[in-house]
């Protein structure tokens, strides 16, 4: 006698072999293509300082920071130091 299985039991074998399938790419893609490219991330280097001592910007607008604040960034800002 055989045995045959009803349609839903086949269904639920369908539905977990796709499961385990989709679980397993996703795993191997994971560790394939989006490891390494977090891995090769570096992070971003700090430009040099608005008032940096080489590019002499904080001593030409340092007296216009004595007036107010906007004008001194202005200036620096102006001059291509920030």
């Amino acid at each position: 006698m055989s045995k045959t299985r009803s349609p839903l039991a086949r269904l639920m074998i369908v539905m977990i072999f796709l499961a385990l399938a989709g679980s397993i790419t996703g795993g191997l893609h994971y560790y394939a293509v989006d490891l390494p490219h977090q891995n090769t991330i570096q992070p971003p280097t700090n430009s040099k300082s608005c008032t940096d001592p080489e590019r002499g910007c904080g001593q030409v607008c340092y007296p216009l920071a004595l007036n107010s604040r906007e004008s001194y960034y202005d200036c620096l800002r102006d001059l291509g130091c920030c």
